[in-house]
């Protein structure tokens, strides 16, 4: 349909199907309308934005044909993270657990690294890029949430969880990017075996940011790691430091203390009396 043809009606009846039968994806519903909602405010908007040139179409649109629907009610922020011991058994139990090779790996290097999921799923060997300090993995800006290029340092016991393959995509198979659904009902069959509260894949980094302090890690540096935007005058203006030393440190703590974690040892040494 021509957009200036569509009509809240037409809205309305995509949107029920996110609800239709057993699906009930209130959250899809809330992202297809929020998707289309800045397509029409583009539309109406375009011819009128000095940065888009002469050549904008007029798409003879009148109004926001979707600002008169309402989303469903507030979603709720997730709360959910890991306790050592929870990340433990599960880092062990997925050895055994029948999970394929692709997602045991991938959960693993999330919880390790604290990236987002989408994120990890399309990682590509040529992302990984070795220094003099040592390995960096590149995050494009087009596979960013926020659209902004994301470099984590990588310890070498970090490499180590990554398969070995010929293939540029490193969690996937045939050239296809793993399916982020697929992982988590992976994760399901998880903790549901562990008879825990429920978690998933997403939940790993809300699990490295708070772990990640419990081992000492201070909160900017950990935000750092994990690429959040820095809004503030300062940081987004001002201080053009690329804080790639202390990210690096920060994550050689880490790695420590989770290795420290998974095997059960500790490093307090006893002195002598």
């Amino acid at each position: 349909m021509a957009a200036a043809d569509v009509t809240t009606n037409d809205i309305m009846r995509v949107l029920h199907r996110f609800t239709a039968g057993n699906r009930n994806s209130k959250i899809g519903a809330n992202r297809c309308r929020g998707f289309m909602h800045a397509a029409w405010a583009f539309a109406l908007s375009a011819k009128f934005n000095l940065d888009a040139g002469a050549d904008v179409p007029d798409f003879g649109i009148a109004f926001n044909v979707v600002s008169p629907t309402k989303g469903h009610k507030a979603e709720k922020a997730g709360n959910r993270n890991l306790t050592w011991d929870e990340l433990k058994v599960v880092w062990h139990t997925v050895e055994d657990s029948g999970m394929c090779d692709q997602y045991r790996q991938a959960l693993r290097f999330l919880l390790a690294t604290g990236q987002r999921v989408e994120e990890v799923l399309g990682m590509r060997r040529p992302e990984i890029v070795i220094d003099a300090a040592g390995a960096v993995w590149l995050i494009p800006a087009s596979r960013r949430k926020n659209g902004k290029e994301h470099d984590v340092p990588l310890t070498e016991w970090q490499r180590c969880l990554l398969p070995e393959s010929g293939s540029d995509l490193i969690f996937g198979r045939g050239g296809v990017v793993p399916s982020s659904v697929g992982l988590r009902q992976a994760v399901d069959r998880i903790w549901r075996q562990l008879n825990i509260e429920k978690f998933t894949p997403r939940d790993s980094r809300r699990t490295w940011k708070t772990l990640a302090g419990d081992a000492g890690l201070d909160l900017e540096v950990r935000n750092r790691v994990q690429g959040h935007a820095f809004t503030d005058i300062g940081s987004a203006h001002c201080d053009r430091h690329s804080y790639a030393k202390e990210k690096r440190l920060a994550m050689e703590r880490w790695c420590d203390r989770l290795r420290q974690q998974l095997d059960g040892r500790s490093n307090v040494v006893a002195m002598a009396r």
